[in-house]
């Protein structure tokens, strides 16, 4: 296990490995001095452009090397001999496996395919698997970042918004700084640390959140709307605006004007439990501002009118000159979206029809022009064959294990031995993206190279020479890989403003993507739904230390709900009873944990009681873990 130094480094000469954190979606950057090449010390680096300017980590960063080692590391390919039960078997028996059954689904129906990653795998590997599935013929392909980080943009994209995403250096020159739906104490502490000094130095500070926690002490503003009706606020201080300077309101769009002019705060009270008076004093702060910034999270984007809300946050920034940014999951969320993990786009967010210069540089004539299936529709039937790349499905997704069960084959390629193995047919032991190198791009979109700091255990192989080794098995054309700086020069050619090896690796402050002019927008409809409707209102949580096939399980009362005084002396229930939480056809048994921190009439639940009770949306692409009505009873034995 790697041990942290509190060591600064400052240039110098040192050898030593510059690598990313992949925790979350920050981009953190250390240097790894080497022994015998395993990682010996993790140093801090300062004032060297990095995503921490200041050098340190977080608990998380200083511990990222321990999971390396964990007993759950997948070191061999292994065959399954029935669910969950699983041979060992060489390399070359399950390249010919796995090259055998996609060469036969993509021969008699590409459309039984399905591509899933994951978002923590790297930029390399994520633009192979994606290629890997269009030159078999399907656009089936996705990622689990689509249902969060994908949300957000989808809007941008939509809106042609790219030149109001802002970057950490926007925090630091900010007068006003709003989060929406996130907990950065839990999820994003080292940002959280330069927020506060932003603060310190005279930035005003806003936190909209429907729980208290950590967090909410370094705000000047905590507003607590009901789970749902973030997209009713935000309209409603866009109305105050309007109303107090015509000249906002000028450049809105009919349809949008008409609509904001519905949602006054006395209605956004009524609607969000959000006082007027607050609302108002909301819309002076932005008023006041000349440099402010908005942050949303995942409790803006995964809720019903999440994308209205995205939607609606994007258009404040364009009427008062605000910038934003999407804080996302996991170390590259948007990477994999950049890199076309999307079943209507390819990278670079290139439409299908416009597929020319990919043709060109794959060698092939002609790619499938139709839209692929969604995460949500592959998992709602129709695949025969999964290939899942570094995502542990059956612990994020809804329904995930049923649709694995009825599959035919199911490839799995990752590190770790996570929920998701038991169901797979066969499992392909991949590295770390510290033990093979690659790059990220964190979510201010400033792309990162990860330094390889040690080798992969046992006989673990790197993700890109996975890929290819496949791609050659079934004589693919343009699949000669066996370096991921061979696939960084290719992403380079055809995905606008990545840059190629000689420009990234090695460089600790990585490259930040240029950003366009802001005179490109487009103003969306929103269309938000109405409030959600129910005895009470569920949302989920979960800790810092919630990882993926990492760190899961490590986080403590995982079967607390969080319920406020008043709805438990309703229910006549105490701390440490169990009570049961019905979600739509769903059944949930927790122990109740009583505490302010939650509003009355609603309930926080931790994500792995409540992932297999949440409903997921085929249909609509998204799934719902805050803002779900729910029933609420004391569980008699």
């Amino acid at each position: 296990m790697a041990t942290c130094t509190p060591v600064f480094i400052i240039g110098g000469s040192w050898m030593r490995t510059i690598v990313t954190c992949f925790h979350c979606g920050i981009g953190c950057r250390m240097g790894v001095k080497k022994k015998h090449s395993r990682p010996h010390e993790i140093h801090y680096l300062r004032d060297l452009g990095a995503p921490n300017g200041s050098g340190k980590l977080c608990s998380r960063g200083n511990l990222m090397f321990e999971p390396s080692a964990g007993s759950n590391r997948i070191k061999r390919p292994m065959r399954a001999l029935e669910e969950g039960k699983f041979v060992e078997i060489s390399w070359a028996d399950a390249l010919r496996e796995v090259g055998f059954q996609l060469s036969k689904y993509a021969r008699d129906d590409p459309e039984m395919l399905g591509f899933i990653g994951g978002e923590m795998v790297s930029n390399e590997s994520a633009y192979l698997f994606q290629k890997l599935a269009r030159l078999l013929g399907t656009n089936n392909v996705d990622t689990t970042a689509s249902l969060s980080q994908g949300i957000s943009t989808g809007a941008v994209l939509e809106m042609d918004a790219w030149g109001h995403w802002a970057a950490f250096t926007d925090i630091d020159e900010a007068d006003l700084i709003i989060v929406w739906g996130a907990d950065l104490a839990g999820n994003y502490p080292v940002l959280l640390g330069r927020i506060a000094r932003a603060r310190e130095r005279g930035a005003r500070v806003i936190l909209v959140d429907p729980v208290t926690g950590r967090t909410s002490k370094f705000a000047d503003f905590h507003l607590r709307p009901l789970p749902g009706t973030d997209v009713f606020l935000a309209l409603s201080i866009m109305n105050r605006l309007i109303k107090t300077d015509e000249r906002f309101g000028a450049v809105l769009p009919e349809d949008v004007l008409g609509l904001v002019s519905r949602f006054p705060p006395s209605y956004g009270e009524e609607l969000t439990g959000v006082q007027e008076r607050v609302i108002d004093a909301v819309a002076g702060e932005i008023l006041r501002s000349s440099h402010g910034i908005i942050l949303w999270g995942s409790g803006v984007t995964m809720n019903e009118n999440g994308a209205s809300c995205v939607r609606t946050l994007i258009t404040l920034t364009f009427i008062s000159g605000m910038k934003f940014l999407p804080l996302s999951r996991y170390g590259n969320s948007q990477g994999v979206l950049d890199m076309g993990l999307i079943p209507n786009l390819l990278p670079g967010y290139t439409p299908l029809c416009e597929s020319g210069d990919f043709q060109k540089a794959w060698l092939v004539e002609g790619l499938n022009p139709h839209p692929g299936k969604s995460l949500p529709e592959m998992l709602d039937g129709g695949t025969g064959v999964f290939y899942i790349l570094g995502a542990d499905l059956t612990r994020h997704i809804p329904g995930a294990i049923d649709a694995l069960r009825n599959a035919e084959f199911v490839v799995l390629q990752d590190s770790f031995m996570t929920e998701t193995a038991k169901f797979a047919d066969i499992i392909l032991p991949s590295a770390l993206i510290y033990e093979e190198g690659g790059s990220t791009t964190n979510f201010e979109r400033r792309v990162l190279w990860c330094g390889k700091a040690k080798r992969p255990p046992g006989e673990a192989r790197g993700a890109v020479s996975i890929l290819g080794e496949i791609g050659k098995a079934m004589d693919l054309p343009s699949f000669g890989y066996t370096f991921p700086e061979e696939v960084l020069r290719e992403i380079s050619l055809l995905v606008p403003g990545y840059p190629g090896p000689r420009k990234l690796v090695g460089i600790p402050g990585g490259t930040l993507l240029e950003r366009p002019s802001r005179a490109k927008r487009k103003f969306a409809p929103i269309t938000p739904s109405r409030p959600p409707q129910g005895e009470m209102l569920l949302i989920r949580g979960h800790s810092g230390r919630f990882m993926p096939g990492l760190l899961a399980g490590r986080m403590e009362e995982t079967d607390a709900a969080l319920i406020s005084p008043e709805d438990a002396s309703r229910l006549g229930v105490s701390s440490g009873d169990r009570i049961a939480i019905e979600v739509g056809d769903g059944r949930i048994v927790a122990r109740a944990k009583i505490s302010n921190r939650t509003l009355t009439g609603v309930v926080v639940v931790h994500w792995d009681l409540v992932r297999e009770a949440l409903p997921l949306e085929p249909r609509r692409n998204f799934l719902v873990s805050k803002a779900c009505p729910c029933r609420i009873r004391r569980d008699e034995p």
